[in-house]
């Protein structure tokens, strides 16, 4: 069985049920609804260690591309401090230095430095941006306020330990 087939195989075993009209009694073939039981649980628990198995493995994925992330940085900030270096250099020497197949020299260039804690307000922009308050909607919500564009759903959340 397949674990989208569990829900429909279950309703199935009630939808064979019947009513004796003699006694009133549900009759339906328990044995089989067993059976859907069993099959369904031992598919379940398959399938949840699967799961499980997926989100570690995604993890160490994750933590992976983090390590490889900070190695780029490091490699990064080793770049930048040998490109200083080199500047230092060059405006020590007091000329570029050429060879065959490489040529390295300096240009002048203007940037502007901002100290963000002296600088006055007046050289800020503002930006605005906008997220629904998903608190205060579920209150509102649940309060049985209609909200056009919101709506208040009961999920069930897996549970795998």
């Amino acid at each position: 069985m397949k674990i989208y087939e569990i829900p429909v195989a279950i309703r199935m075993c009630f939808d064979e049920a019947f009513v004796d009209e003699e006694t009133g009694e549900l009759i339906f073939d328990a044995n089989a609804f067993a059976e859907v039981c069993e099959s369904a649980e031992a598919k379940i628990s398959n399938t949840a260690r699967y799961i499980r198995e997926q989100e570690h493995e995604i993890e160490a994925m994750k933590e992976a591309a983090k390590n490889i992330l900070d190695r780029a940085k490091a490699k990064q900030n080793k770049l930048e401090w040998l490109k200083r270096m080199t500047v230092a250099s060059i405006d020590a020497l007091g000329k570029p230095v050429e060879e065959a197949d490489i040529r390295v020299s300096t240009r002048k260039s203007e940037a502007v430095e901002v100290d963000e804690e002296i600088l006055g307000r007046e050289w800020f922009f503002e930006t605005v941006s906008y997220k629904p308050n998903k608190t205060a909607l579920k209150h509102a919500l649940k309060n049985n306020e209609p909200i056009e564009g919101a709506r208040l759903v009961t999920n069930l959340s897996l549970q795998i330990k």
